[in-house]
């Protein structure tokens, strides 16, 4: 060999060496870089004329395990899934706050039912009054407080997935850059190794948000799919889109992430945009899908339940009983009933006047059952029977779809009451709790939609539609029907018939009212997690303005904002003395005394009583409204209130039974058995 192929080995070995130690000190450098691949260099001789000239560099080649880097691409995938929702839901569990704490729904609840309980000790306590109104607001805000805070965490969540939709486009156009430039490297025999790490890393960022899968191509390029098998990368690169409103409430209608094909040339927007949503099973954005559309959804939907049956059992109780003084006006709350309609009430309801001593000055009652003289036939005919019977003490209207009653002297008030024995009953609701006449609580929603209709009533709909979504869990529209209520039929039967076809909505829910006229909307069998919203409804029901979804209360807002601004309402918090601890006297004759100051007979709370056997203990007994206790014992009146405190159970059931026993011990029944034993005993 002659000394200037020597010298070429050498300098050719230098230079290869130093290429491996080049490539040595970037694996130490990058020992601890994220994502990053060690690379092993590769030497290959040089001949030339059959001769050793040297050596040279065949390959820098990454070593990569493409088994573990697709089972770690997917693991990164679910632990981001995971991550995502962990997060929201510590965030959510602080929010509530720890079980054991006196801040929490439950506890404010609890407080609430312990001042009401010694609310009913002493009714007329003005400062107990006042305290059982601010626990009551203190508890309602608490309830509205976690509310608000649900509902910005799907707002921040919607945020999210916005900036999680931008962060996966950039991964996905890195990749879609470095792809030609690995192709050209390997073309011309180059190293590929640090373009391999970099489109690696976005890989690995691309993961985090979506679950991928990548197919390898001969040339070195690759393509990513989800791990549903929607292209993400091929060719062409693919876009994401989603257009996020600017508030989330509980009503919102989101629009789906699409994806659109980009043209390599124009690097425009081509062809027609698919849904995205539902293709995604791991990821951030699976995980901020499921709390934005499920997890926090639900958390929403179950506090309205509770807001609502709270404020449904509390008003029940609140409208069955009167204030002492009675109010000069009772005002319901907006109805979507028009008032032509029939009543659609059984039973019987009492109106009455009385005056500022509590004296009965006008009274009057309406059967609903009673054909002769003939029961009211629409909501109209209520107000003007009632009104007429009242002979100008007082006047019922139903004007703008609320029903008022009021006291025609504006020193004396208005009371009304079901009958004891047949009470009015519509919607399994007495008269004045269906109108809302002294409700004590409020929302932003009806806490029912218990409407007393029937199928074969007329729906009184001319004009207009109701279009509704039906998707799955993963958010996959699945169908899309518009009823026409006007050209569908007269009754709610020929809509719910509708409705339940196989071309409308009947493979996915079963539409049909139960025993009290709501609308119940049963997912048929194999649809657990199918959820149904309203997109759009521009009916007018009986030209009341307000539209079919109001009238049943279809969709997550009639729910969810149950528990949204609920509040104790404006008249009785402005004057606690407008509580209703009393209960009327039905036996009560024009110009006699209806029910007094300090009655608590409607406070429907557990009773202990204290004295002799007689007829207030018989009450109690009978009804098993509490706990009879003997005079001078002060450890069987300690055990009662301990029994009370300690047994939940028996102290609801006592609470329950105390209206039915409150009326045989009101105190105008109780002089009158005093006057006629006093008046027998004179007779003797």
């Amino acid at each position: 060999m002659s000394i200037s192929g020597v010298l070429s080995t050498a300098v050719t070995g230098l230079f290869a060496t130093q290429a491996a130690l080049r490539t040595t000190a970037n694996n130490i450098v990058n020992v601890n870089t994220k994502d990053y691949s060690r690379e092993v260099v590769h030497l290959e001789n040089i001949v030339v004329g059959g001769r050793s000239a040297g050596v040279k560099i065949s390959d820098i080649q990454r070593i990569v395990d493409r088994f573990l880097q697709a089972a770690g691409l997917d693991a990164r995938a679910r632990a981001s899934t995971a991550n995502t929702e962990d997060q929201f839901n510590q965030r959510f569990q602080s929010i509530l706050g720890r079980p054991d704490s006196q801040s929490t729904i439950s506890a404010r609840i609890n407080r609430l039912f312990g001042v009401i309980a010694d609310l009913a000790i002493d009714p007329a306590g003005q400062i107990l009054r006042q305290a059982t109104l601010a626990s009551m607001q203190d508890m309602a805000d608490e309830i509205t407080r976690v509310s608000g805070a649900i509902q910005n965490l799907r707002n921040e969540a919607n945020q999210q997935i916005q900036e999680q939709v931008v962060a996966a486009n950039e991964a996905l156009a890195r990749i879609h850059e470095i792809n030609p430039l690995i192709v050209r490297q390997r073309a011309i025999g180059g190293g590929s190794a640090g373009l391999d790490n970099r489109r690696d890393q976005a890989l690995n960022a691309l993961s985090e948000i979506v679950d991928i899968r990548i197919s390898r191509n001969g040339d070195g390029s690759i393509g990513v799919t989800t791990g549903s098998g929607t292209v993400l990368l091929d060719s062409s690169l693919r876009e994401l889109e989603y257009n996020a409103p600017g508030l989330v409430t509980s009503g919102t209608q989101f629009d789906p992430i699409q994806i659109w094909r980009i043209d390599n040339l124009s690097g425009q927007r081509v062809g027609v945009p698919r849904d995205f949503d539902h293709k995604i099973t791991n990821g951030k954005l699976r995980g901020l899908l499921n709390l934005r559309d499920n997890d926090l959804r639900d958390m929403s939907l179950t506090l309205g339940e509770l807001s609502a049956t709270l404020i449904d059992q509390i008003n029940a109780i609140h409208n069955a009983h009167t204030s002492v003084p009675a109010p000069n006006q009772l005002v319901g709350r907006e109805m979507a009933l028009p008032g032509g309609q029939f009543p659609f009430f059984d039973g019987i309801v009492n109106f009455a006047i009385v005056d500022s001593n509590n004296q009965v000055v006008q009274k009057i009652s309406i059967d609903f059952d009673q054909p002769v003289p003939p029961a009211p036939v629409s909501l109209n005919d209520i107000a003007v029977d009632v009104t007429a019977g009242l002979a100008g003490a007082g006047t019922l209207s139903y004007a703008g779809n609320v029903m008022t009653f009021t006291a025609t002297d504006p020193t004396h008030g208005v009371v009304i009451l079901d009958d004891p024995v047949t009470p009015s009953e519509r919607g399994s609701r007495g008269f004045s709790h269906f109108f809302g006449m002294n409700d004590l609580l409020a929302a932003a929603v009806p806490a029912s939609f218990d409407t007393g209709l029937t199928a074969a009533a007329s729906h009184l709909i001319a004009t207009g539609t109701t279009t509704f979504e039906v998707r799955d869990a993963a958010g996959k529209v699945l169908t899309e029907y518009t009823l026409d209520p006007g050209a569908t039929g007269i009754l709610f039967s020929d809509l719910w018939n509708d409705l339940n076809g196989p071309t409308a909505l009947g493979n996915f829910f079963n539409f049909a009212f139960n025993a009290n006229g709501a609308l119940e909307i049963t997912p048929q069998p194999g649809n657990a997690g199918v959820r149904l919203s309203v997109v759009n409804d521009t009916t007018n029901v009986g030209n009341t303005g307000k539209n079919l979804s109001f009238l049943f209360g279809i969709g997550d807002r009639f729910t969810a904002d149950a528990a949204n601004n609920m509040k104790v309402v404006d008249r009785i918090a402005a004057a606690p003395i407008q509580l209703a601890l009393a209960t009327f006297d039905l036996t009560a004759a024009i110009g006699t005394l209806a029910f007094s100051a300090g009655d608590q007979s409607g406070a429907a709370m557990p009773i202990v009583y204290v004295g002799p056997g007689g007829d207030g203990s018989a009450i109690v007994a009978r009804h098993e409204a509490g706990i009879v206790v003997p005079p001078a014992d002060p450890e069987a009146f300690a055990a009662a209130v301990r029994r009370l405190f300690d047994d939940r159970e028996a102290a609801s059931r006592f609470a329950a039974n105390s209206l039915a026993a409150a009326p045989e011990y009101s105190r105008e029944i109780q002089a009158r058995k005093t006057l006629a034993t006093l008046e027998k005993a004179v007779a003797d």
